[in-house]
């Protein structure tokens, strides 16, 4: 049950932030032509079981963007300015997770793995 309930807001929340990025992304693409900006790949997944976790909230703070996970645990943002971040996820169930001193660079290698502990352990 919870599994279900999972993916039905996964499925509300993507389809809204997928529309809301969509719209944004282009406007970024011009922009991000001329200068040089940083990426930022990642995964989400259960702490104990590895899990891929659906539908987490992350967010980028300092450069007010977020991003939800897709079915596979997968995000993916671009055009960050490069810098320290700082990443803070959150989902249904586990206990959000945060990620201090994030150094984004130049570069198409910008990648984390993050790990979230269930709230039922």
């Amino acid at each position: 049950m919870k599994k279900l309930f999972a993916i039905l807001i996964t499925a509300v929340l993507l389809t809204g932030s997928m529309l809301t990025a969509q719209a944004g992304n282009d406007d970024e693409k011009n922009e991000s032509n001329t200068t040089n900006t940083a990426g930022l790949k990642g995964q989400v997944v259960d702490l104990n079981t590895g899990e891929a976790l659906t539908g987490v909230k992350v967010n980028i703070k300092g450069a007010d963007v977020t991003a939800y996970t897709d079915f596979e645990g997968t995000f993916n943002v671009e055009g960050l300015t490069p810098g320290v971040y700082k990443v803070e996820t959150s989902f249904i169930s586990y206990q959000d997770k945060t990620i201090d001193n994030l150094k984004l660079q130049v570069s198409d290698k910008n990648k984390v793995t993050i790990q979230m502990k269930s709230l039922e352990e």
